[in-house]
């Protein structure tokens, strides 16, 4: 029996069509496919404080919780930003004397504030940028003590990347007035100027590759030095 040509052609696909179907499916996942998900960055800080007093100076040092900053796709740009908090522990904070340790903790009423959390939201690119220039470069967060969050504007320098990780410093000045705290009568000390100075080694444990700096072309043997 003759097959009808109209109902074999709406019957079977023509490799035209099949060819047509399956282009349209790559372009449709083969973006998500080719974009990998955005990953955190995680880290820890070594940070240490200092101060002057009447007779003589004070220092102390502390450990931060370990971080995760979140990215977030600037869609504007269509670059990744990273936010997240730092946050240090008031009971772990150390000067190495007791007594002041003590009268520390009730400054910064630990029982009820156990925490001093510092908030970055909008690291990106210009940042990372500035980092791997060599200099010096500003890193903006908020940070909080007790019920008072204050904008703080810190000096990052040292950016040194070693395996899939990195590390820099940051150092600035505090001032106890202008988040409210009074020195007790008595730190162990007769008294203890506004101005604290506080650094930090910061130390990220893996870069996500769209942060990691590209790697130099390997040079094949017998081919010139770039520049020669």
């Amino acid at each position: 029996m003759a097959t009808n040509p109209l109902r074999a052609w709406t019957s079977r696909p023509s490799r035209h069509a099949r060819v047509l179907v399956v282009s349209a499916l790559f372009w449709l996942v083969g973006p998500a496919a080719a974009e990998p998900a955005l990953q955190g960055v995680k880290g820890r800080c070594e940070i240490q404080f200092s101060g002057s007093s009447t007779f003589h100076g004070f220092s102390g040092e502390v450990r931060s919780r370990p971080f995760e900053l979140e990215p977030q796709l600037d869609t504007s740009s269509g670059h990744a930003r990273w936010s997240g908090a730092v946050e240090v522990a008031v009971a772990e904070m150390d000067t190495g004397i007791e007594r002041r340790d003590r009268k520390m903790r009730e400054m910064f009423d630990a029982e009820r504030f156990p925490l001093i959390v510092a908030d970055f939201s909008n690291v990106g690119d210009a940042a990372l940028a500035r980092a791997r220039s060599g200099g010096e470069f500003d890193l903006d967060f908020n940070l909080t003590i007790r019920d008072a969050k204050r904008p703080v504007t810190a000096k990052a320098s040292h950016w040194t990347e070693q395996g899939l990780g990195a590390s820099f410093d940051v150092a600035f000045e505090l001032s106890l007035k202008s988040f409210g705290l009074e020195v007790p009568p008595v730190l162990g000390l007769l008294r203890v100027d506004d101005v604290v100075t506080l650094s930090a080694h910061v130390t990220l444990d893996e870069l996500p590759g769209p942060l990691r700096e590209p790697a130099a072309p390997e040079r094949l043997p017998g081919s010139p030095a770039s520049g020669t």
